[in-house]
């Protein structure tokens, strides 16, 4: 049976009403980073709800743990030593699952992956580490909904470590880093791409000396330009954005005369193209011999796939990029067999997920023409060459040299970006007789050049004004706020250029500024805040109440279950955007779940507000969430409604709160004889608790007579659980003495985290 306790429509009313009141101005007059000119304002949180409530920010979820230690060590002190923690990390568990699986034949699966990270978020003690993870995963988009990478467990697994161990480190490595990663190459399509290749025809004619005439160009590549699409996206969604923006993320207006109507773009087509052209000449390594979880995976650098005898390669580390580039840059590394089946398993070659490298022949170089350098050398040796009149070079070939320009009114000079010196007269990178016509210091030089070319495009957007505004307010909108104040974005983007040490993009800092701001930890006064994302809806109650995982029979996407699944921790359904909408990196496109500037339809609009999780959340969303967020918390104890056993170790597939944590609440220790109910104090301590907890003390309402069912002093949402827990739908449930009595009580504090879990006021985080 299915309760509930209001229209999903009333959900959303609510929720546009909340954002339709909110100030986007800032709602300090006094200096709020100061007080006194000596210490910040809010350093220390002076009650346990300012403690949760800056906890329900920065974690996964407020627990009595961290709320006790936020208590003593103050914000900063919470915060440094967050920081100071190691990562969690989800590749080198999950290897070491599949080598197990590997003996028994089996393979990992997307869901595995799920399940580590639900036993991350709810468990692991580097919280804040995580949530900035799950934050910058939403900025720097991959996907496991890319058909190229739906099977690839591991390497999703890697693209998740990649966040975890950038979140504190600095935004340009994380840009660089993501621009070498195969992840990203096979999501946005970088990976293998090609310059565009012109080679000529020409006629010979023997000497002395021997001479070669150009008589035309045939394009290879079937004449394709480079691949544009990470060349689009790491500027308009990783960087810079669309438009030139001030540093509190106002636009620039052209004409001043003219407010908010003529902008300027930060780049055009032009630019996208010439940018794709860096971006060029990746694909993977190659390491011949590695031993992964103590199994050895070998690949043969000689190109040719063979996993089962040594390989015999002809060439050794870097120069295979130019004696055997064809089969390397087109080969995949190779999988692990399974012992007793003709089939690959899932432990992987590292190379699937170590950085990419530069294979020179494919990267565009300045040249225009492969083979020959127009300046009097031929194929293998320094002769004339002549090129026949009317000769002329295909459309579409670009010009010899990289320079890109990105506008921005903000700046005295252009910025540019010319990556060396043009290698059209000085080497030619991409010989057609192999490496004998490269020295190793040449070879080196073409590596170089290739890798130095992306290194100074990451600069050009890392150092480009945009940048702090841009990463500032998604950071807010994913922490904090989604209508901060101007000011409030240029105090973190100023954080972001200057952490006090001279040192631009330091994530940790920034980090600091957006959790530290007055703004953000301001009394809440019913205009500030955000939706909370509705699988962190879920997670956050696992989190609040110390919820464990299942047993080692996970649930499948069709809602039957796997056996035997070694030791993943189980913690429900593997597919969670059935429900909830949202799976951990598996956005359904570049854009996010949702896109940060999204204003639903009305009085959030009309209001010039945003509000991006509305665009995944719907009535029918809501239902189904509302669902879920039940079958969580009451599956473990029978039937879906919480009304079995209360063991305390329930043999199910999904996760569970004990009991003896819902016995430990305030407001549950009633006696043994409940035939009539707790007292009303009683009661109420146990809402207080949940309201702390979950709402960080912002819980609506009042209950002036907690003995009586109702009042007319009482109002707000308080006095509808009041009026729940102690006379209606849920008010004599079960109640008998005994242990069925604590039980009854146990069912009821469980009922209560649910209503609040699917209310309004739980849906706006403060």
């Amino acid at each position: 049976m299915r309760i509930f306790y209001g229209r999903p429509l009333t959900l959303l009313a609510l929720l546009t009403a909340l954002f339709a009141a909110a100030d986007v101005t800032a709602q300090c007059t006094d200096p709020c980073l100061m007080r006194d000119g000596l210490e910040n304002e809010y350093s220390v949180a002076a009650s346990d709800a300012e403690a949760a409530r800056f906890l329900n920010q920065a974690t996964f979820g407020a627990t009595a743990t961290d709320i006790a230690a936020v208590r003593s060590q103050g914000i900063g002190g919470w915060l440094s030593q967050q920081f100071a923690l190691q990562p969690t990390l989800a590749r080198p568990f999950l290897e070491s699952v599949a080598r197990v699986r590997h003996d028994a034949d089996r393979t990992l699966s997307q869901d595995d992956r799920i399940h580590r990270w639900y036993d991350t978020a709810v468990k692991a003690p580097d919280q804040l580490r995580q949530k900035m993870a799950y934050a910058l995963g939403q900025i720097i988009v991959a996907s496991d909904r890319n058909d190229g990478l739906s099977g690839e467990v591991l390497q999703m697994a890697e693209w998740n470590d990649l966040l975890v161990r950038n979140a504190f480190g600095n935004y340009r490595q994380l840009l660089q880093e993501a621009s070498f990663s195969p992840v990203m190459g096979r999501y946005l399509t970088h990976l293998r791409n090609r310059r565009y290749e012109l080679n000529p025809t020409f006629t010979t004619q023997t000497g002395p000396p021997v001479t070669y005439t150009i008589t035309g160009y045939v394009a290879d590549n079937n004449g394709s330009e480079p691949d544009e699409n990470y060349a689009r996206e790491i500027m308009q969604l990783f960087s810079v954005g669309l438009l030139s923006r001030n540093p509190d993320f106002s636009l620039i207006d052209i004409d001043p005369g003219t407010p908010g109507v003529q902008t300027q773009s930060t780049y055009d087509q032009q630019m996208i193209r010439t940018l794709a052209r860096v971006f060029t000449g990746l694909a993977f390594d190659c390491n011949p011999t590695t031993t992964v979880q103590g199994i050895t995976v070998r690949q043969n650098c000689t190109g040719t796939r063979n996993t089962d005898a040594p390989p015999t390669p002809a060439c050794t580390g870097t120069e295979c990029r130019f004696y055997n580039r064809t089969n390397l840059f087109g080969q995949s590394p190779p999988r692990a067999r399974l012992p007793t089946v003709n089939a690959d398993s899932s432990l992987i070659h590292p190379d699937w997920y170590r950085p990419m490298v530069c294979y020179p022949h494919y990267h565009d170089n300045g040249r225009d023409v492969d083979r020959f350098q127009l300046s009097g050398q031929g194929p293998t040796n320094p002769v004339a060459t002549t090129i026949n009149p009317g000769v002329t070079i295909p459309a579409g070939a670009p010009e010899r040299t990289k320079s890109l320009i990105l506008s921005d009114t903000l700046l005295a000079t252009e910025q540019e970006f010319q990556p060396g010196v043009s290698k059209e007269t000085v080497l030619n990178c991409s010989p057609s007789t192999g490496q004998n016509i490269l020295t190793a210091s040449q070879r080196a030089e073409c590596i170089a050049y290739c890798e130095d070319g992306i290194h100074a495009a990451v600069d050009l957007l890392f150092y480009h004004p945009n940048l702090p505004p841009m990463v500032a307010r998604q950071l807010i909108l994913r922490f904090v706020s989604s209508n901060p104040s101007p000011q409030y974005i240029e105090r973190v983007a100023q954080r972001f250029i200057n952490d006090g040490n001279g040192v631009r993009g330091n994530l940790a800092s920034t980090l600091d500024a957006v959790l530290t701001d007055s703004e953000a930890r301001q009394p809440f006064a019913g205009q500030f805040g955000k939706p909370r994302e509705p699988l962190l809806r879920l997670i956050s109650v696992w989190r609040h109440f110390g919820a464990i995982s299942g047993g080692n029979t996970c649930r499948n996407a069709s809602g039957g279950s796997t056996v035997g699944n070694g030791n993943i921790a189980c913690w429900g359904s593997g597919s969670p955007q059935t429900a909830f909408l949202q799976r951990p990196l598996g956005a359904n496109s570049v854009f996010n779940f949702y896109e940060p500037d999204y204003q639903p339809p009305g009085a959030i609009a009309d209001a010039g507000l945003f509000a991006p999780e509305f665009q995944i959340i719907n009535e029918n969303a809501a239902i189904l969430a509302a669902n879920d967020q039940y079958r969580y918390i009451c599956e473990s104890y029978g039937s879906d409604n919480c009304n079995g056993a209360f063991a305390a170790t329930p043999s199910t597939n999904v996760a569970h709160i004990p009991p003896a944590i819902l016995d430990a609440l305030p407001g549950m220790a009633c006696g043994s004889d409940v035939v009539n109910g707790c007292s009303g104090v009683e009661d109420m301590n146990l809402i207080e608790a949940l309201n702390l907890r979950m709402l960080g003390g912002l819980m609506s309402g009042q209950v002036a007579a907690p003995a009586l069912c109702s009042d007319p002093g009482n109002f707000g949402m308080k006095s509808v659980l009041h009026n729940l827990l102690k006379c209606g739908l849920i008010g004599n449930l079960g109640q008998t003495g005994g242990t069925a009595g604590r039980d009854a009580r146990r069912r009821k504090a469980l009922y209560l985290i649910h209503l609040i879990s699917i209310s309004p006021e739980f849906a706006h985080q403060r």
